[in-house]
């Protein structure tokens, strides 16, 4: 083999070399997109949660990698949806812990303790499960404080929680989903009010700050206020965007919002009208001679009656009475209200290019879309201020990447790309060995030409210009050689494929 390689020609000794490299290429390119994609299965799992999940892997035959310090398990991209399933099947991962599940196995000979720790973290657990579901939450830890119950009620207390919540990258929690998940762990302990639950991020951020932080901030209002604002500045920057266009205009929006809660009850009285109560009405009648036998209207215990003597004689006793009692209509009048804006503070810049009649007309508009007023104190400044010119080429964008993790080159382009390089490759390598085959070699003879001995720089001189012709000369026939080989590949690609198949079946 030695001797061989030794014999070749310096060109065949080239291309040799160039038909190698271009298979060494194509064979690692194909490795390359042959190799499973390997996609993250469960990410920031515990080294037992992990350890779990790799056993049970391994029982499947599933192939799996181990990345992020062995907290993130990866499997090939086509099986990742069927191992899940069957990791779940299987209880698996268990990132928050065991929930009711734990009671499936009765033990007869646990203590009322382990019971009552038992069911506190089964309680626990379910509600780390409840809380992963939300679309911000990654992961989640509850820790419940759950007092013994006492004999009297002065010596109780009051049970308390605290949620320690992993947000996604990029993701956050509003101030309705904090207050919700508040209330789901209140609802799920006896006796536990939500402003006894505590929910901190990763970052020791307190979520769920109210009136009871002892720092007086409260987040649910400053989230609410923050609200307001993006409400209201978004409909002025979309008036302006669309009457100057985009980037003429730019509107910030400081509110003062009221968030105290008031009832007022009014009650009143309608003297004109009366409603009767009550009504007694009362008659009576008697006519005869002699007394008023027994039993009679005499025996009768009415404070008001009168009894006529019993010697007189055609007595006769009438008794009408009639009483009604009235009311007064009262008015009962019970109004809640919940605070609002009390100030508004608007900032408008206008760039300095927009016509100022224009800008006169845009502070009115501006302020009736916000409705202004002035007697509370509302103010708004509009300023013409030099806007950055915008650059007539637009910024590239960053392609969004692929499923192979490659920005905007999918797989088949880049096989495509590859076989197309390689059969270029080894078309220039046919054409230059047919050609040297065929052709014959010209050896040309250089007529030496006569130097006067007296002069010998003058031959050196000679000397490199007949070199200099030559290297000129060869590499214009290596410059039209290449030229005819792409236009070859590009015009007759059949002939370039009948090439390779010939060159192939005659080695």
């Amino acid at each position: 083999m030695l001797q061989a390689w030794s014999g070749w020609s310096p060109a065949r000794k080239r291309v040799v070399a160039l038909v190698a490299a271009g298979a060494a290429v194509a064979l690692a390119a194909w490795s390359w997109l042959a190799r499973p994609q390997f996609v993250p299965l469960y990410s920031r799992l515990d080294v037992q949660e992990a350890a779990r999940v790799v056993e049970a892997l391994q029982q499947m035959g599933v192939p799996y990698r181990l990345t992020g310090a062995g907290t993130t398990v990866e499997v090939p991209r086509e099986r990742v949806y069927a191992a899940r399933l069957q990791l779940a099947a299987q209880g698996l991962p268990r990132s928050g812990g065991v929930g009711f599940e734990l009671f499936d196995r009765s033990s007869f000979g646990a203590s009322e303790l382990v019971q009552r720790v038992n069911l506190q973290r089964a309680v626990a657990g379910e509600l780390v499960r409840s809380i992963e579901t939300l679309d911000a939450v990654e992961s989640a830890r509850v820790h419940l404080a759950i007092p013994e119950d006492r004999l009297f009620r002065d010596e109780a207390s009051s049970p308390s929680a605290s949620v320690v919540v992993a947000l996604r990258p990029g993701a956050g929690l509003s101030a309705g989903q904090v207050r919700a998940i508040r209330h789901l762990v209140a609802s799920s302990v006896e006796g536990l009010s939500p402003e006894r639950v505590t929910v901190v991020d990763t970052r020791g951020r307190l979520l769920s700050a109210g009136q009871e932080d002892p720092s007086g901030v409260n987040t649910v209002q400053l989230g609410e206020r923050e609200q307001v604002e993006a409400a209201l500045q978004q409909r002025v920057q979309s008036m302006l965007d669309e009457v100057l266009g985009p980037g003429k205009a730019l509107a910030r929006v400081s509110a003062e919002v009221d968030f105290s809660r008031r009832q007022v009850e009014q009650e009143s009285f309608l003297p004109d009208q009366r409603a009767p109560t009550s009504e007694v009405t009362v008659e009576e009648s008697y006519a005869g001679r002699g007394g008023l036998p027994p039993g009679g209207p005499a025996t009768v215990s009415v404070p008001s009656y009168a009894q006529a003597p019993a010697t007189a004689s055609g007595s006769e006793y009438r008794r009408r009475e009639s009483r009604t009692t009235y009311q007064v209509t009262r008015r009962v009048e019970r109004a809640v209200s919940t605070g609002g804006i009390r100030r508004l503070s608007v900032a408008v810049l206008v760039d300095r290019r927009v016509p100022q009649a224009a800008v006169q007309a845009l502070e009115a508009a501006v302020a009736a879309g916000l409705g202004l007023d002035r007697r509370r104190g509302d103010v708004l400044v509009v300023q013409a201020v030099d806007f950055p010119a915008a650059s007539e080429s637009p910024a590239p964008r960053a392609e969004a990447p692929t499923a192979n993790g490659r920005r905007g080159v999918p797989l088949w382009l880049v096989a495509a790309a590859g076989g197309t390089g390689l059969l270029t490759l080894l078309a220039v390598v046919l054409v230059l060995l047919r050609r040297r085959r065929a052709a014959p070699v010209k050896v040309e003879t250089l007529q030496p030409v006569p130097v006067a001995p007296a002069a010998p720089p003058a031959e050196e001189d000679e000397e490199e210009r007949i070199l200099r012709a030559l290297r000129e000369r060869e590499e214009g026939q290596q410059a039209v050689v290449r030229r005819e080989l792409q236009r070859m590949a590009q015009e007759r690609p059949a002939d370039i494929a009948a090439v390779i198949k010939s060159w192939i079946q005659e080695k």
